[in-house]
């Protein structure tokens, strides 16, 4: 799910992380990794990639996308069991 420059999706690992895209300075969109959402026998746990998350500037839709994230995640999770 996309909102503005953050979406959550699959990522390479079969886990789910939360990426924001920009542009560079030659229009090429790209985009980097604020956080994941790791792999646990336990329960989902989410790994902040450094400061990122404190440097987004739409804090509303950071925590909506969180949310929605470690709700799907969740719901994997509780089909194992």
């Amino acid at each position: 799910m996309r909102i503005n420059k953050l979406e959550v999706r699959k990522s390479s690992s079969n886990s789910y992380e939360l990426v924001e895209w920009v542009e560079n300075s030659e229009g090429s969109a790209f985009c980097y990794t604020i956080l994941s959402w790791l792999n646990s026998k336990e329960q989902p746990d989410i790994k902040f990639v450094g400061n990122r998350p404190f440097e987004v500037d739409d804090k509303e839709t950071l925590w909506k996308l969180m949310k929605y994230g470690q709700a799907i995640i969740q719901a994997e999770y509780d089909l194992k069991d």
